[in-house]
């Protein structure tokens, strides 16, 4: 086998892959957007006892139990309120003459920015995200917001059981915050979710009746 150096490639995302698991070559290197994806090399790898799929390394299982626990915590807080609730606005907001999110807004936001991350960034998959849909939206139930995180639920899981370790060092191009590696985008996207579910509680709290 040899070894390639990825600085002599003109693709800067170029990960050491060993192509003889597949073609009986030697390790070559290919591109990440090859190996990731649902059609990608790197196929879903097998699925634990637990119904949890395998994970390239213990960094990005914890990272997803992380962000499943706050997008749960947040979703079920719309749980059980009706549509006066469910959209009802702190009178009070970033700037004196707006209103706050309701809870509707910030579970539909809170899902989005995991959606972008972990399917759409890290896990290559085709779609895009609608920021400003997000803000303007608003539901007479949760049957809605609970029915896209129990879709989320499985693909987000299965999407980076499919990606390699070193996906957590490569870089990608986030809309507003730039460049930054596949770590930084876990994190950031974590503490966003997890930041978003404070202002639910505190949402949650205020309602009237709720």
């Amino acid at each position: 086998m040899r070894h390639l150096d990825p600085s002599t490639r003109p693709d800067a995302r170029l990960i050491a892959i060993p192509r003889a698991v597949w073609t009986g070559g030697e390790l070559d290197w290919a591109s990440y957007a090859d190996c990731v994806g649902p059609r990608g090399i790197l196929a879903s790898r097998s699925t634990r006892e637990d119904g949890m799929p395998e994970f390239a390394s213990n960094e990005i299982e914890t990272a997803w139990g992380q962000l499943e626990s706050a997008l749960n915590q947040l979703v079920g807080l719309t749980g059980g309120l009706d549509g006066d609730q469910l959209n009802w606005r702190p009178a009070t907001g970033p700037r004196a003459d707006e209103d706050a999110n309701s809870l509707y807004v910030l579970a539909s936001h809170a899902l989005g920015v995991a959606e972008q991350a972990t399917l759409f960034m890290l896990g290559g998959e085709p779609g895009e995200r609608d920021r400003a849909a997000e803000f303007a939206s608003s539901g007479q139930t949760s049957e809605a917001l609970e029915g896209r995180w129990a879709s989320l639920r499985e693909r987000i899981p299965a999407s980076l059981s499919r990606i390699p370790a070193t996906a957590l060092i490569e870089t990608f191009e986030h809309p507003v915050r730039g460049t930054e590696s596949g770590r930084q985008l876990l994190v950031a996207t974590i503490t966003h979710v997890s930041s978003h579910l404070g202002h639910a509680e505190l949402t949650r709290d205020l309602i009237p009746d709720a």
